[in-house]
């Protein structure tokens, strides 16, 4: 009857330790998706950055060559 005690109490502890590891393991997880979610958001905003930058370079690249041609003519 005691082992049996023993045993009951032994589970117990078992169970306790699971669902605190289990709530561990979930509060880790919700952590790194938020984490996850801000470098994407951090990626996306470099991309239409970049793009608008790209943008930009073109156009001053294009009016460079623009007054390169008419002072030529002159």
């Amino acid at each position: 009857m005691s082992y049996m005690k023993k045993l009951d109490k032994i589970v117990a502890i078992n169970a306790d330790a699971s669902a605190n590891l289990s709530s561990i393991v979930k509060n880790d997880i919700i952590q790194s998706r938020d984490k996850f979610q801000q470098i994407a958001c951090d990626i996306m905003w470099l991309n239409v950055t970049i793009y608008g930058q790209s943008e930009i370079y073109m156009a001053v690249t294009q009016l460079e060559f623009a007054l390169l041609q008419v002072n030529l003519t002159n």
